[in-house]
């Protein structure tokens, strides 16, 4: 695990001419960070990403968080989430809302509706919600109701609620 820490102080009148620079710099960073996690053997994942927000471990977003680029969250949102790429929820992570996006990987807890094609509720992850989605995996607890196309249920998961999908596998198979 790592952790980006940037503090700058720059006047006002300034802002103009730095704010180019730290976008280029946020942008390289977030590059490096996508190829380390999401790429194997040099092949791209399908859900490239060049810019990300993340909220960090200890901030806290209150209000509705919505946005074209994908989002980290390591902290709280107190709000509904709308990207339309990938959202993570780190271990450390909590949303209280609902999240629609194309992709959400959480391995923290989620307490509200989920709308998105891929949805991954990773080991240590706790969710509690409705979820429509075209395709879970799920190793972590869910709680709710599920709406897929194709679920996969770990020998690990915990899952209650009532389900839907067209194909089920479990433990592997």
């Amino acid at each position: 695990m790592f952790h980006i820490v940037c503090s700058l102080s720059v006047k006002s009148s300034e802002i103009d001419n730095i704010l180019p620079l730290i976008c280029r710099y946020s942008a390289y960073i977030c590059h490096k960070v996508e190829k380390m996690l999401f790429r194997k053997n040099n092949q791209p994942k399908e859900n490239y990403f060049k810019a990300a927000t993340i909220i960090t471990e200890g901030s806290h977003c209150i209000g509705s968080v919505i946005g074209n680029d994908s989002i980290h969250i390591e902290g709280e949102v107190r709000g509904d989430v709308k990207v339309n790429n990938v959202v993570i929820v780190a271990k450390s992570g909590v949303v209280v809302g609902d999240i629609k996006a194309k992709q959400i990987i959480s391995s923290g807890t989620i307490r509200g509706d989920l709308l998105c094609d891929t949805l991954e509720l990773l080991e240590g992850s706790h969710t509690c919600s409705k979820i429509k989605v075209n395709k879970i995996l799920i190793k972590g607890d869910f709680e709710g109701d599920m709406l897929c196309g194709g679920l996969f249920v770990d020998e690990h998961a915990h899952v209650r609620g009532t389900l839907q999908a067209k194909t089920v596998a479990a433990g592997g198979t």
